[in-house]
């Protein structure tokens, strides 16, 4: 009885000493609190934010955390309201575990929130409140996405390079519309562009219906009688105009634009109601357009879900992220992104990836002790993200180069693009900020003629994107032994103005490739679509591990040979690429016992080691980088005829040593017959 209360007695203190343990890791996590609607009609943007940080910190945690801690959060909903967020807000500051806040979504909120985060002194990041006044006079607010004074403004700079001169507006009378429409209309009016007309409305209004009516009303009377094919050329330059002529016509003054400064799901409501109303302007939004608020609203629509592209084809918005166009980092994210979560990353997603990232490395700058008070280490970490705003130290995120100014913003370009069948395409121009301009003569040159774009002393230079896509007609010569395959494929480049695009540099040919005259070539407008036929032999690196039940990738890679990415990015041209897949495309011809998988094209990064002479290229670190354009081809082995030609006799000669154990030692001349 003795014995048994002893053992007892021990059970009991390795228990209790396990459970101490537990609560001392747990003591040691860091804990960063994350504010974001995870219910209501922003419950996906929720999703998005909680996706994006949990994946930053699942890779920190994974590699020993910060300083051997690990980095944990604590969720919140706030539904998107301002009530619910400065109630969450008042926990959070009472609550001495956690050193800071990744949120809120919406601007509204994270004012609301962020006046009782200044008064209790806790640092906050957000990656989509874009409204100014959400940093501007609270310095513990970070913004890591260009506020609505830099977005309207890089809006209006944008449609005035591509001769747009005329705009209506409208736009939602909280702060974020107001905001945005105010700025863009101050700069418009700056670079020549004329506001038309500008209608605004209140969204919790009682009679927002009848407001809506009344401006489409007004929008379609605002033409004359002259009929006439309504498009904007301009804008859609990237698809030439036989892809983006509107087929309906209209009674029209002249080809306006109309720019929508307004939340994203009552951006689906408007595009409906002027749908119905027959008034087809070109139509701009902001990033809200991109947010999935927008595009789950405009599917509830039966049109948009039995004809996809239905409501939004044609549309043009912006974006602080997109995958097509983003640097190593951010490629690297889409594809864990896409793997981790079966969807592609939208904007919110990778913003607050980055928040995250931003917020350990200012915490990794510390050394916090348990004794700290929780204040103190709170401020420290704010000053953390003060110190960095610097461009030279800026910190490389998915979504681009972070450093703050000294608002605590990140003002940087964003990207265009256009919606056609639900899928957000970037358009032919867009910009890259120069982190160190060299003042010259020509900056003003460059301004009047489009090609650069400078607002609040920020240079950023135009670049061009190429749409490209390749069809594989024919795998032969597959080589195992040599590791070479030859492939017979059709090349295609799409873009506006004059472009070398022959000029490019296969990375893996066996010999070098030079394209020869184009077998098909088409203009529409300022879009050129030129095709080739190229047959060349790669060299593969082929992986033998599992035979024979072994896959093979095959792969082409190609850049431009003097245009770096900062002149010219190459995309997938996803349309032209339409309906072409593996299991599809019954053309393309391969050896019997081999099977395609899977087809896939993507654009990376090439880096080349050599300055090329330029003085920009001397520092090591800042060596020209291409955009590089690849196809991998994943074949499988057709195993059957590899088992029968390499397992059969194995196994043959299995049984025959098996045999032998039933031949008398006697009989030994039986043994050498057998063997």
């Amino acid at each position: 009885m003795k014995k048994r209360t002893i053992v007892i007695g021990l059970i009991v203190l390795i228990l209790i000493t396990a459970v101490f343990v537990i609560l001392m890791i747990t003591e040691e996590d860091y804990y960063i609190a994350v504010v974001a609607p995870m219910t209501g009609t922003y419950k996906e943007e929720g999703r998005d934010m909680l996706n994006g940080i949990n994946m930053c910190l699942e890779e920190i945690n994974r590699h020993g955390g910060v300083k051997g801690k690990r980095i944990k959060i604590r969720s919140y909903d706030d539904r998107n309201q301002v009530l619910a967020s400065t109630n969450i807000a008042s926990q959070i500051s009472e609550d001495d575990k956690i050193l800071m806040v990744l949120g809120h979504f919406d601007s509204d909120a994270s004012i609301a929130a962020g006046n009782i985060y200044r008064k209790n002194g806790i640092p906050a990041i957000t990656a989509s409140a874009s409204v100014p006044e959400v940093s501007i006079g609270n310095d513990f607010y970070f913004r890591i996405i260009p506020n609505n004074d830099f977005q309207g403004s890089f809006i209006a700079n944008y449609l005035k390079n591509i001769n747009k001169h005329h705009v209506r507006i409208i736009y939602n009378k909280g702060l974020y519309g107001s905001s945005l429409a105010r700025s863009f209309e101050k700069t418009a009016l700056d670079i020549g562009i004329t506001i038309k007309k500008k209608w605004g409305y209140e969204s919790d209004s009682e009679t927002l219906n009848e407001e809506f009516g009344r401006i489409f009303t007004e929008l379609r009377s605002s033409v004359d009688s002259k009929k006439k094919e309504f498009y904007s050329e301009s804008l859609a330059d990237s698809f030439g105009k036989k892809n983006w002529q509107i087929q309906d016509t209209q009674q029209t003054d002249d080809p306006d634009i109309l720019f929508l400064a307004v939340n994203g799901d009552e951006a689906s409501l408007i595009i409906n109601g002027l749908k119905y109303s027959g008034v087809n302007y070109p139509i701009i939004g902001s990033d809200s357009f991109t947010t999935p608020s927008f595009m789950n609203g405009v599917k509830r629509f039966p049109q948009e879900q039995s004809n996809p592209g239905y409501f939004t084809d044609k549309i043009f918005a912006l974006s602080p992220f997109l995958a097509e166009l983003a640097n190593e980092k951010g490629q690297k994210f889409k594809k864990i992104y896409q793997l981790k979560y079966s969807k592609e990353p939208s904007w919110v997603a990778a913003g607050y990836y980055d928040a995250a990232m931003v917020a350990i490395e200012a915490i990794k700058t510390l050394e916090i002790n348990n004794s700290d008070p929780i204040r103190k280490v709170r401020r420290d970490i704010r000053d953390a993200l003060a110190g960095m705003y610097q461009a030279e130290n800026a910190l490389t995120g998915v979504s681009g180069s972070i450093y703050f100014d000294k608002n605590g913003d990140v003002n940087r370009p964003m990207h265009f693009g256009i919606f056609l069948k639900q899928m957000f395409i970037p358009v032919n121009a867009q910009y890259q900020i120069v982190d160190k301009p060299i003042e010259s003569d020509k900056t003003l040159e460059k301004v009047l003629n489009g090609d650069t774009i400078v607002i609040d002393g920020k240079v950023m230079n135009k670049y061009r994107v190429v749409y490209t896509g390749i069809d594989v007609n024919k795998i032969s010569s597959l080589d195992i032994k040599n590791s070479t395959y030859e492939l017979d494929f059709y090349l295609w480049f799409r873009f506006a103005g004059k472009f070398d695009d022959s000029n490019i540099t296969f990375v893996n040919t066996v010999s070098p490739v030079r394209l020869g005259p184009p077998i098909a070539e088409e203009q529409n407008g300022q879009i050129t679509v030129r095709t080739y036929h190229v047959t060349a032999r790669f060299n593969g690196n082929f992986d033998f591990k599992k035979f024979p039940f072994d896959q093979q990738n095959l792969e082409i890679k190609f850049y431009h040979s003097y245009m770096t990415r900062q002149q010219l990015i190459y995309i997938v041209d996803v349309l032209g690429l339409q309906g072409i897949s593996p299991q599809q495309n019954t053309d393309m011809k391969i050896a019997s016992d081999w099977s395609i998988i899977d087809k896939v094209c993507y654009q990376d990064i090439h880096s080349n080691s050599s300055t090329l002479g330029i003085p920009g290229f001397f520092d090591s670190q800042n060596r020209p980088a291409y955009s590089r354009f690849n196809l991998s081809i994943l074949l499988n082995r057709k195993s059957g005829g590899e088992l029968q030609r390499y397992l059969v006799p194995v196994i043959a000669m299995i049984f025959c040593l098996y045999l032998t154990y039933f031949i008398p030692h006697s009989r030994w001349e039986l043994y050498i017959y057998v063997l």
